[in-house]
């Protein structure tokens, strides 16, 4: 359980990196720093990650952000998705090292029309800490570009028996920071 736990704390960890990165936008560009309160969704692994052998795909995330900081430009919430994928094949082994980095792109659609496009790399933690990702990463185009984005995320398998007798195919995340626009 503790194998899938951690696998499950990278997956969760790369899509709330993408998560993330969109709440940051979610603040007016003018200010300094901005942060949205609330960022949680589901990922899912394509294919699922096996608890033996490795493969290489890649994850996509679906989500919400709220409580956003600059509701003028935003609306104050929005969906978000995100793709990214890592630089090597992957096993329930692997995941639960941590230290993976995981590379790929975020959209953030604002509830009032705006949409916010972004670059991110998300990295996982090590040891106790293999189920927190941080994200990091650009606003490439839209609303806030040329922004920096950060922030941290907690993933959970949705299956007890993910990378223990099951393969990992998804995992849910919420954030365990504020994100910020900077």
């Amino acid at each position: 359980m503790k194998t899938m736990s951690k696998l499950a704390a990278s997956a969760f960890a790369l899509s709330l990196a993408v998560a993330s990165a969109v709440a940051l936008t979610a603040s007016p560009a003018a200010a300094a720093t901005n942060s949205c309160k609330v960022l949680k969704g589901t990922s899912t692994f394509h294919p699922p990650i096996p608890v033996k052998g490795s493969v290489s795909g890649y994850i996509t995330s679906t989500g919400t952000v709220s409580g956003c900081t600059g509701t003028k430009p935003t609306g104050g919430s929005g969906t978000f998705t995100s793709k990214i994928k890592s630089s090597k094949p992957g096993s329930c082994a692997t995941l639960v090292k941590g230290g993976n980095v995981l590379q790929g792109t975020a959209k953030t659609s604002w509830k009032n029309g705006k949409v916010t496009n972004m670059k991110i790399t998300v990295k996982t933690g090590t040891g106790t800490h293999y189920n927190i990702a941080n994200i990091t990463g650009t606003v490439s185009s839209g609303l806030f570009a040329g922004k920096h984005v950060t922030g941290q995320v907690k993933f959970t398998p949705k299956r007890k028996t993910d990378c223990i007798s099951t393969p990992l195919q998804q995992v849910t995340f919420v954030n365990t920071k504020p994100f910020a626009l900077v």
